[in-house]
């Protein structure tokens, strides 16, 4: 145990219990704000500094600092000994082997300031896992302390007591946002229209944004992960929510009349039970606030992650709720001083209609059975969906049924198991895997060939009209996205993967083995097949590079780019369009197109070298910064990826299929447009429209 733990700061004499009420402002006395000598840190400071250093160091380098000095000791504030002791109590002694092993990394969240260790939960221990998120709950009780200091204060420093105080204050105060969440339905939302694309006000798509930006704009001393459903047919929203564990809750408190530290470690199962009743009324009133129509919210709590056993669920009626859970969060009721471990005074102000909760003996909340969410079964995967798709969007997608959009079912798995034979067979006997390949296109093109058949019974309008041909897409991006250049009226029969998937690999052996026009015709149909796949676009230009025709190569990735929405195929496009454009003596647009490729990308490092060597070819330029690159592409008439066009009809999809209660549909265009606008409330509900509650 580091020797600050357990000391005590003499200018805590005037401090405050942690129970008791809000420390005065001016820490005891009416002076006037103390003046800092320039080695004392201030708050601020202490916290930007664990944004300086890989956080491993900047936390033993505080803690150390710490450590090292005197009780008292003006170089050294209250205020660094209060965040020493959160972190010293969070275990942050083994954060670093942690980092040794998975790379972590602090990052600010936009909405709320707060803090987010970005980590990848899958590869660690539960163990480890708990570590990370007590120290960013540790780093974010600090932030929520330095605003009530700057909210509540006159000077910038007190005594450490009086931070602890403030923090047991934020924590039992979370029902503060339970008001503003509670009256969000009367205000515009912003995300009602997106991309030109506008939902029905009180219908799924605005009830999910709305509800998703005041949980991702909560500022909460704890993680909250969440997932939810709405269904507004029945006036429903049920969300899943992240609780924190009982060894994320405070562990020591200052006690005035003993005048020393007192360990509460018994009391953090009680506190974690409080606190989870807290953030059920917090999250309730968000569901409520999200639409006037929203009658029934029903909570789920998790520990140790959404895909834990719930230890709380809570149901609430609107009006039992508005009438009798409000009065008591105005009047402070839920964040009176004492309640901090006190989940039964509380659990008898919050009124649930149904619930199911077990506490033990020490107040932790055991597992429980949720309690029912009884909503219509609406995930069901897209092929085997027969609900007919709103007209206007049937039109736009050039589908009349849910399951006319997938494409990623599994068609043959012999078929499938034959093409892995044939390209295992590639390397060493490259003329029996092009025999083999061929037979595989066959076969594959008598598919296409039964299910265009089908196709033009179940339309016989449209295929009298000629308007009902084959379509391979590499996933629902490409499907979603075949009506940029559609007929009005066309209809669209899934064309066979392996077929495809043969035709790419014959283009790549007939160009390796030196048939060039067979290659390019190969890497033709695959294209003809697939017009609003990126992928097919890029094996025609490997055989057009293949074939020295960088003039065909630049046509083909303009109308490639109409299409790519996902990074990675954008910037592939852009540097092969880059290296067609150099080779046709196009520096200028070359030059433009290497700069829309980001150096962190998989094709960032020889995107950079090649513009290097472009540019001193250029006679020692400097690189062309955005605004330029976008007006040299525009007049080469290059479109800048993700075109509008293309999001426009992603969100158009988006949302008609939100509100049309189809969210398996919905969800991949949420995730990408999410993305796409660097949005975390879209990218939140795309979470919650794959997986739900």
């Amino acid at each position: 145990m580091l020797n600050f733990f357990h000391r005590k700061d003499p200018r805590d004499s005037d401090a405050a219990s942690g129970s008791g009420t809000a420390p005065d402002a001016a820490s005891g006395s009416d002076a006037e704000p103390e003046a800092a000598p320039e080695t004392r840190r201030t708050p601020q400071e202490v916290l930007a500094a664990f944004k300086e250093a890989p956080l491993p160091d900047a936390i033993d380098g505080l803690l150390f600092r710490v450590s090292m000095a005197a009780p008292g000791e003006d170089d050294v504030t209250s205020f660094e000994r209060y965040a020493a002791r959160l972190l010293a109590e969070a275990g942050a002694a083994n954060l670093r082997p942690i980092a040794v092993e998975h790379p972590i990394e602090l990052r600010h969240l936009s909405l709320t300031g707060l803090y987010w260790i970005s980590f990848d939960a899958s590869s660690m221990t539960p163990e480890q896992r708990a570590c990370v998120l007590r120290v960013e709950s540790a780093l974010n009780r600090l932030i929520l302390v330095r605003q009530t200091v700057r909210a509540e204060a006159r000077t910038i420093f007190h005594p450490e007591s009086a931070y602890a105080q403030w923090d047991w204050q934020n924590i039992r105060s979370i029902t503060r946002f339970a008001e503003t969440r509670l009256a969000e339905a009367e205000k515009e939302n912003e995300l009602l229209t997106i991309s030109g694309a506008t939902g029905a006000r009180g219908g799924n798509w605005d009830v999910s944004t709305r509800f998703a930006r005041s949980c991702e704009s909560l500022m909460l001393p704890y993680r909250l992960e969440y997932r939810f459903d709405v269904d507004t047919t029945s006036g429903a929203v049920v969300a899943d929510v992240t609780l924190p564990c009982p060894d994320q809750m405070p562990r020591s408190r200052w006690v005035e009349s003993a005048g020393a530290w007192q360990d509460c470690a018994s009391q953090q199962p009680a506190a974690a039970a409080a606190y989870a009743l807290r953030l059920a009324t917090v999250i309730a009133a968000a569901a409520f606030g999200s639409s006037v129509g929203i009658t029934r919210v029903l909570i789920n709590g998790h520990e140790r992650g959404l895909d834990s056993d719930a230890v709380l669920s809570l149901e609430f009626d609107r009006m039992a709720f508005v009438m009798g859970v409000m009065p008591s969060v105005k009047e402070g009721a839920m964040a009176a001083p004492g309640t901090e471990c006190d989940p039964a005074t509380l659990f008898g102000l919050i009124k649930p209609a149904k619930f199911a909760i077990s506490p033990d003996a020490s107040g932790h909340n055991l597992p429980v059975e949720p309690l029912a969410a009884n909503l219509p079964e609406r995930r069901i995967p897209l092929a085997e969906d027969t609900r007919a798709l709103p007209p206007e969007l049937a039109e736009t997608l050039h589908a009349d049924r849910v399951c006319d959009l997938d494409v990623l079912s599994e068609q043959d798995l012999a078929m499938r198991e034959r093409f892995e034979a044939a390209m295992a067979d590639r390397d060493d006997s490259p003329l029996l895997a092009t025999a083999q390949l061929e037979d595989i296109v066959q076969k594959g093109d008598e598919l296409t060939a039964a299910n265009l058949a089908a196709l033009r019974e179940e339309n016989p309008e449209a295929a009298a009209a000629g308007k009902v041909a084959p379509l391979y897409c590499e996933g629902l991006f490409a499907r979603y996205l075949v009506g940029l250049g559609a007929e009005p009226g066309m209809r669209y029969a899934r064309a066979s993967d392996m077929a495809h998937a043969a035709r790419t690999a014959l283009s790549h052996l007939y160009t390796d083995m030196g048939d060039t026009d067979g290659g390019i015709a190969q890497a033709k149909a695959c294209v003809e097949m697939a017009p609003s796949g990126p992928s097919a676009y890029q094996d025609l230009i490997t055989a057009y590079v293949e074939a020295d025709r960088y003039d065909l190569v630049i046509d083909v990735a303009k109308q490639a780019l109409r299409y790519a929405v996902i990074d990675d195929s954008v910037f592939y496009l852009y540097y092969r369009l880059a290296y067609a454009f150099w080779q046709t003596g196009r520096r200028e647009e070359a030059a433009a197109c290497y700069s829309r490729v980001p150096r962190a990308s998989s094709m960032g490092e020889p995107a950079a070298r090649e513009l290097s060597d472009l540019l001193r070819e250029m006679g020692d330029r400097d690189p062309m910064d955005s605004s330029e690159a976008g007006a040299v592409l525009r007049t080469a008439g290059v479109p800048i990826a993700p075109t509008d066009e293309a999001v426009e009809l992603m969100a158009e999809a988006l949302v008609s299929l939100c509100d049309a209660g189809l969210p398996l549909a919905a969800a991949p265009m949420a995730r990408v447009i999410g993305h796409i606008k660097r949005n975390d409330i879209i990218s939140s509900v795309a979470a919650s429209l794959k997986e739900g509650a």
